[in-house]
């Protein structure tokens, strides 16, 4: 009898026949122009072989696809989770990324959250990528919660703890920045405080083309946000600082923090000197 062409080819068959045609660069990519793939069991075959552009590819389409794959692509987690570990691997962020959306989808947020930061940039590239997406919104969300907890633990004096992860700065950081880029300074000054960062703040305010404003929000902010005296009290000393920096100086405003400080001394002196400028006026 004549050989006909299975059009349901065997598991192996159809890993041999993309590991071929990935060999010879005409591989359609998952969800690609051409037919769709109903399962991504060849991608995965992929990540065992030797050649590491053929995990690369497999990588690159299952994080393309993550959203349509991740319970088929779960069962092989621990493989992918060692490729993001292994140092011979050059693509380890990529692996990492992949795992990440994986936890996700399984709720595994810590678990996600830790490939996340081993994603690097990645990861902080999605934050600036257009509109970002619901993973990217909930790893971040876990970001500043691991974030808070770390810098409220060290500026209460425990001195014995490591320095904050790096990793987790620099997504913070990324944070800002597009808050910056998009003149979100509301949103950046509510980060700055609830993160403990007097230096963002300062840049929040001084970034701000409606500096006045962003001092009134930030002084609201502080009282409703900041509950921890020693730490307030900080914040209002850079916002006295700021507010006497403006073109026109708010003096009610400062009055205000200078009160909040408890600083009757500082009232009265403002207040002299207000009486003062009037009386030459």
């Amino acid at each position: 009898g004549e050989k006909t062409l299975d059009p349901h080819p065997t598991g192996g068959e159809e890993e041999d026949r993309m590991a071929a045609a990935v060999a010879k660069g005409v591989m359609p990519t998952l969800g690609s122009a051409g037919p769709v793939l109903t399962s991504c069991r060849a991608m995965i075959a992929l990540l065992n072989e030797d050649d590491h552009t053929l995990k690369v590819f497999a990588l690159e389409n299952l994080d393309k696809q993550m959203d349509h794959y991740w319970a088929e692509v779960a069962d092989h987690i621990e493989t992918i989770e060692e490729l993001s570990e292994d140092s011979k691997f050059p693509n380890r962020e990529l692996a990492a990324m992949v795992a990440s959306k994986v936890h996700y989808h399984l709720e595994q947020y810590q678990e996600s959250l830790s490939y996340a930061l081993g994603a690097g940039s990645l990861f902080t590239g999605q934050i600036h990528s257009g509109k970002p997406s619901q993973y990217v919104f909930t790893i971040l969300a876990k970001v500043i919660d691991t974030y808070i907890k770390e810098r409220v633990e060290r500026s209460s004096g425990s001195s014995d703890l490591p320095p904050v992860d790096p990793r987790l700065e620099a997504i913070v950081e990324s944070m800002f920045n597009r808050c910056f880029e998009e003149g979100n300074i509301r949103q950046a000054i509510g980060i700055a405080l609830e993160t403990r960062r007097l230096d963002k703040l300062e840049e929040c305010i001084n970034t701000s083309s409606e500096r006045a404003a962003s001092l009134n929000y930030a002084l609201e902010a502080c009282q409703k946000l900041v509950t921890q005296r020693q730490f307030r009290n900080k914040v209002l000393k850079v916002l006295v600082e700021l507010y006497r920096t403006l073109e026109e100086p708010d003096c009610q405003a400062v009055c205000e923090c200078l009160m909040l400080l408890d600083d009757h001394a500082s009232v009265a002196s403002q207040i002299a000197d207000l009486v003062r400028a009037g009386g030459e006026g």
